[in-house]
């Protein structure tokens, strides 16, 4: 018998000291990868984001640059009053190096009931492309971005990573979206990332080669999220129309439209805070119903609403963004039309909203 290897419970298949099962060939039959190949330590470590953490192939592409790539963290602060459209604005301090951003984790430090509150835009100062689509509400909550501490997702993958330049600051926007009076919501969000390193006088790559065969440019894949109300803007008779008063009445239905895309998106899941007892009580959220449309796809047909529980995730539950059955791609100029409605013969939906998530394909 090799010293390295032992028999394992399953006849016929050998167990090394690391508990990888393989065949005589050395095949790993938990990943379908061949013995050697990979990692000791595998390539997906832990299973906090299924099959995580895991590059995806345009991160991989990049990556592969470079001699040297360590884990990196950036926290940053961040707050806003609420009680109306009041914007506070952050900026990161630039880095020596090239990162990829993978993902985001938010920590609470004022009441943790508020902070899905924090509406967030973000976007580099090089490049100045924002993250969140300028439309109704150009913001996207923070459950839709970061997973948030005392929920089951502690990070949130990016739909896309994000390709930070060496010497490059992120501006960071926020608000808060409500229309409630709660006070100061305060945060940490903390980018979760990998840092590029190479020698002084290697260059950053400009192009790298897709799995399909493209070459596309270095950040020309971008995170992109979309926001809409859950319903309409509401016009309150005494306090007028105001920043986050959105809602969506007993037995009422309303559409929202995502902007025309100035390029092509893929659109891969989509989250809300109607989950949240602040919008509606959690007993009421089986009344409500979705049907998203692409409005110019004649190949696009959706016969009815959906319950919004098999089409929306939430940051309460493992899945923030609950992922489509398969990317849908959005071509440049069309629009999602999105039906809402309330079947509830009792409860208002007050404030909330939904996001959409995918990457943006654009070649600047």
């Amino acid at each position: 018998m090799r010293p390295d290897k032992r028999r394992n419970k399953h006849d016929g298949y050998w167990q090394d000291d690391n508990g990888m099962m393989t065949t005589g060939a050395g095949c790993d039959l938990r990943t379908g990868n061949w013995a050697g190949s990979k990692l000791d330590s595998g390539d997906y470590i832990g299973a906090a984001w299924g099959a995580s953490p895991y590059l995806t192939p345009y991160a991989e592409a990049i990556a592969a640059n470079y001699s040297i790539q360590i884990p990196w963290y950036y926290s940053q602060k961040v707050s806003v009053q609420s009680g109306g459209f009041n914007r506070s604005i952050f900026t990161t301090r630039p880095y020596l190096y090239d990162v990829l951003i993978i993902g985001m984790s938010a920590k609470s430090i004022s009441n943790p009931a508020f902070t899905p509150l924090i509406g967030l835009q973000i976007m580099d100062l090089q490049r100045a492309i924002p993250w969140v689509s300028p439309n109704t509400v150009g913001y996207a909550p923070l459950g839709s971005l970061a997973g948030i501490d005392l929920n089951p997702m502690p990070i949130l993958k990016l739909p896309e990573a994000f390709f930070l330049p060496a010497h490059t600051m992120m501006r960071i926007e926020t608000t808060a979206i409500t229309e409630e009076n709660v006070g100061l919501i305060e945060a940490t969000i903390t980018f979760v990332g990998i840092q590029l390193v190479n020698p002084p006088a290697f260059t950053t790559p400009e192009t790298i080669k897709m799995p399909n065969g493209d070459v596309i440019k270095v950040g020309s894949r971008m995170p992109w999220l979309s926001t809409v109300p859950f319903g309409r803007q509401e016009f309150d008779p005494a306090r007028g129309r105001m920043w986050g008063l959105w809602g969506l009445i007993q037995g009422e239905r309303a559409m929202q439209f995502l902007p025309p895309a100035d390029c092509d998106v893929e659109i891969h899941d989509a989250y809300s805070d109607i989950f949240d007892a602040a919008v509606i009580p959690p007993d009421q959220v089986q009344f409500l119903t979705i049907k998203l449309t692409d409005m110019r796809s004649r190949s696009d047909w959706t016969p009815g609403r959906a319950p919004a529980t098999a089409v929306l995730g939430s940051e309460r539950q493992a899945f923030p963004g609950i992922p489509f059955t398969k990317p849908h791609l959005l071509l440049t100029g069309h629009r999602v039309a999105i039906s809402l409605q309330n079947n509830s013969i009792t409860n208002v939906i007050e404030s909330g909203v939904l996001t959409l998530r995918g990457v943006r394909l654009c070649e600047y």
